[in-house]
């Protein structure tokens, strides 16, 4: 049953009661998501149309919520509910899209029949010709066949009656554009004049060109109630200062990452995790200095004592957090910025807290002992669980145990509860390939191999762009399939790099009901192969489902396949196996060549399949089964818990 809008922003509380009825009514379909770019799309099935003023502020009510980057909701609306009068919603949706619209349509008249818009507005033909070049009228069309579902040609003429003259606001307006630039140009050569007047002398300017820059600079600043203020990546409560060098002073605190040129009387707050002190050359003098690290960007500070001042040295030490006033500058020495010292107070840093009512169990936890994975020590994670207020931790490196006596000692002086366990690596020693019941001789029968073209990856939210397909018969193909499907959604740029597919190619294709129809009947009640099946199989079973076809395939993996009988190949491509069997070039990411060369290269498997003693698909799963190294087969993860110490002893013979 699809879910309403409310179910899948289930974290968001309207406070609107239109936001209320839209979140309440309106049901999901086909939710795209992109967790790299923070977006999320997906269609409105409504019950009545919708105010596209009211659903943008929505947008953009959830996309602060759910902070992310952009939230679009695109209604689906019955094909008898459009009118004249939502033409005007049609034209703000055009706006909203980034579309040259604006003002063009602020008055307009219309005249529409069953397949035709016509839009006159006040313009004069530079007007017209700039929203055409724009491609403004395709675009009106697009937007109300994805909401209705319904295909008009739209055409914008110029208002005979008009007096407007178009083009003499343009120049206007580029005279205007003009005039603005030149002043912000002299703006600009004027705040460089005043930057170099203040700038440091030549020698430091050189030195600091080799300083790399710590990227974009942000303010990463923010003070609370009660002396609390966020710094880097770092709270710090600056309520109660303990001066403990120099004289007192205000804790306005700047972000370590923000010290790209040398400034004077600069203010820093951070924890010290590196110290050293050392006299000079002719030991009337100490030299300290110490690292400091906000969590975000560091810096060392250098002090120069005489003997009576050198007690600071052995007050601050690696964990201290401090406040630090200071002047910024170049070091020669260390070919970098530094901070030298003036004032220097203790500070408190704020730890992480759970806040939860109800606290988890973390149940996969990676200590040092797991190599690139984790840098903790075990006995300080449990210490952080018990801290938060956790009952329990597991600890489940990656295939070992050496954490649990350091695990153990910490339970018995924390009286934490640990729980052992391990993330272990495992294979498939089957060797499976062949998924189903059927059975299939390699000379007498017949095979039907596949491969198809999406839009993406996911089967849920992605659509299939292409099927071809060929029957093979001991070492021959005998006939072929080929279509494309409309996947009624705009393909994306990267796909289309890809594949070659454009939205244009596949427009007027079978949809995908007909086409899996088509499809299915030119298998008919073959065994299917496909290279890593799961993905192609997976978009087939799909649409089935959704569509209510029936579809209950035996298939074959050449992916599996490849990795038992070329066990010297690190990767399994297609293009790498045909290059390695020498079967010639092909257009690789097209379904008909690419299965027209699975074929080359299934045929090829048989041959070796039969010098293994195999005539048919259920003696290549046994042989298969019986010959796999475990050693050269794909590993999966799983974590393993130990329930009581029989399961901790058997943990320990697992390793």
């Amino acid at each position: 049953m699809a879910k309403i809008l409310i179910e899948l922003f289930n974290r968001f509380e309207p406070d609107d009661i239109k936001f209320e009825k839209i979140m309440k009514e309106c049901f999901v379909e086909n939710v795209k998501v992109n967790k790299e770019l923070k977006m999320v799309e997906t269609d409105l099935i409504a019950s009545e149309l919708l105010d596209k003023k009211t659903l943008y502020s929505l947008e953009e009510a959830l996309r602060q919520c759910y902070v992310l980057r952009s939230v679009r909701l695109k209604p689906k609306y019955n094909a008898e509910w459009f009118s004249k009068e939502y033409i005007s919603e049609v034209l703000l949706e055009v706006g909203h899209r980034g579309a040259i619209s604006r003002g063009f349509f602020n008055e307009y008249n219309l005249d529409m029949t069953d397949s035709k818009i016509r839009l006159e507005i006040s313009f004069t033909n530079g007007g017209i010709e700039l929203l055409y070049s724009a491609k403004t009228p395709d675009i009106i069309s697009e937007v109300i066949f994805e909401e209705f579902g319904l295909k008009y040609d739209v055409e914008i003429v110029r208002d005979e009656n008009c007096g407007f003259n178009f083009d003499e606001v343009i120049k206007e307006k580029e005279k205007e554009y003009a005039e603005q630039i030149n002043r912000l140009a002299k703006q600009r050569e004027e705040q460089q004049r005043v930057v170099e007047e203040k700038a440091e002398a030549n020698e430091d300017r050189k030195n600091l060109e080799r300083v790399t820059a710590l990227g974009e600079k942000e303010n990463i600043f923010e003070k609370y109630e009660g002396g609390i203020v966020h710094v880097g990546d770092s709270d710090f409560d600056i309520a109660e200062p303990d001066y403990i060098y120099g004289e007192n002073f205000d804790i306005e605190p700047m972000p370590m990452r923000n010290l790209d040129k040398p400034l004077r009387g600069v203010v820093i707050v951070g924890e010290v995790f590196q110290s050293e002190a050392k006299e000079n050359r002719n030991g009337d003098k100490v030299i300290f200095e110490f690292a400091i690290t906000d969590n975000d960007s560091s810096i060392f500070c250098k002090m120069v004592l005489d003997s009576d001042q050198a007690q600071i040295t052995r007050e601050v030490r690696s964990g201290d957090v401090l406040a630090v006033k200071g002047n910024v500058r170049f070091d020669k020495f260390a070919n970098e910025l530094v901070m030298n010292v003036l004032d220097i107070a203790r500070v408190k840093k704020l730890s992480r807290v759970d806040k939860c009512e109800e606290k988890r169990v973390e149940l996969h936890l990676h200590t040092c002992m797991s190599s690139m994975d984790a840098i903790i020590p075990p006995e300080d994670a449990i210490k952080l669980a018990q801290k938060w207020g956790h009952k329990a931790i597991a600890i489940t490196d990656h295939g070992n145990v050496q954490a649990f006596p350091r695990a153990m000692y910490a339970s018995e002086k924390t009286g934490m509860k640990v729980i052992y366990g391990m993330e272990a690596y495992f294979v498939d020693d089957t060797a499976r390939v062949v998924y189903g019941d059927k059975n299939a001789n390699f000379t007498d029968d017949e095979f039907c191999i596949f491969d198809i073209e999406t839009t993406g990856l996911s089967a849920q939210t992605c659509k299939i762009t292409e099927i071809g397909a060929v029957i093979f018969k001991n070492g021959e193909v005998t006939d072929i399939f080929s279509t494309y499907v409309d996947p009624e959604c705009p393909i994306p740029e990267k796909i289309v790099e890809l594949t070659g597919i454009t939205d244009e190619m596949v427009k007027g294709a079978p949809k995908v009901e007909e086409a899996i129809k088509n499809f299915l009947e030119f298998v008919g009640d073959r065994i299917l192969i496909a290279h890593n099946a799961s993905f192609d199989i997976g978009f087939i079973k799909k649409n089935c489902e959704d569509h209510k076809i029936p579809f209950k395939p035996t298939y074959i993996d050449t992916v599996a396949l490849s990795r038992f009988l070329n066990p010297e190949l690190k990767k399994h491509k297609l293009n790498i196996i045909a290059d390695y069997y020498n079967l010639g070039t092909f257009d690789h990411h097209r379904a008909y060549n690419d299965a027209e060369m699975l074929s080359k290269i299934f045929g090829v498997m048989c041959q070796k399949l039969k010098k293994e003693g195999a005539r048919d698909t259920s003696e290549m799963a046994r042989i298969m089964g019986e010959k796999a190294d475990p050693l050269k087969l794909r590993p999966y993860h799983m974590i393993l818990l130990a329930k009581n110490n029989t399961g901790l002893k058997n943990l320990y013979k697992i390793v």
